[in-house]
């Protein structure tokens, strides 16, 4: 008689994943962390290939400046954000402690997840461990996966929360696992930092975030100015320059008018 086929052999783990395990969680437990912990978030956890495609494609740095803000904005997405801020009167509450206007924190939220339609849905420990084990910037994804298993050990929030998009940002306003950390707030009042799911602690998350990295309050983030007859809009997709080296092709600042 036939004897059944027997079960497909596991796929093969690169060697040098294993390796680069290893050392992590030796790091990890100098760190502070119990080992059987560390090896338990770890379990089952290869490198994602999908991630690896995003990290070399980024549309931020791989399209040009207007087709990225053509892609960003519409009418629909201007109408969604000016009804949310009109149905939640606690975003003025958020933008008198932190001095950044609602209007800007709205375009942040509309930006970085669809009003916290679209977080992304990639665990956050996977796509920390492709990104280390990759090697390019393998410094900093181990501290933000360290930056995880203090979220997961401390901050009461479960494994299958912390997702997000490829890049390990979480929540609806996008934060790093440090900068949650270091800047997350708890702009709801009921003692956790959830940015997942509270509109306001995400939204207080990110006001904290600007005004801890220099947002002036009652500042403005851009001057109008008007263009010369025949202008080269292009030279606007290149380089960064100086306002000086913009006003000797032409553009004059129009002083008096409403800043943005």
């Amino acid at each position: 008689p036939s004897q059944p086929a027997p079960p497909p052999a596991a796929p093969a783990v690169d060697p040098g994943f294993l390796a680069w395990k290893a050392s992590f969680v030796d790091k990890a437990v100098a760190r502070g962390f119990d080992r059987g912990f560390v090896m338990a978030q770890l379990d089952g956890v290869t490198p994602n290939p999908k991630i690896l495609q995003s990290d070399s494609r980024q549309p931020e740095f791989s399209k040009p400046i207007s087709d990225y803000i053509r892609s960003a904005i519409s009418d629909a997405r201007v109408a969604e954000g000016v009804r949310r801020r009109d149905a939640a009167p606690w975003m003025r509450a958020v933008e008198t402690k932190y001095g950044v206007p609602v209007e800007i924190l709205i375009g942040i939220w509309a930006q970085e997840s669809a009003f916290g339609k679209v977080q992304g849905d990639f665990d956050v420990v996977t796509a920390f461990v492709t990104l280390a084990y990759d090697g390019r910037r393998r410094a900093w994804a181990e501290e933000q996966l360290i930056a995880a298993f203090t979220i997961l050990r401390d901050r009461g929030i479960p494994r299958s929360q912390l997702k997000g998009s490829w890049a390990g940002a979480m929540g609806q306003t996008q934060f790093i696992p440090e900068a949650y950390l270091r800047l997350g707030q708890d702009g709801d009042g009921d003692g956790r930092v959830d940015i997942w799911s509270s509109d306001a602690d995400a939204l207080a998350t990110a006001a904290n975030h600007l005004a801890q990295d220099g947002w002036v309050r009652g500042g403005s983030w851009a001057v109008e100015v008007t263009v010369p007859e025949g202008f080269d809009y292009s030279i606007a997709e290149t380089d960064k320059h100086p306002p000086a080296w913009w006003a000797e092709r032409g553009l004059k600042r129009e002083i008096g008018r409403a800043h943005v």
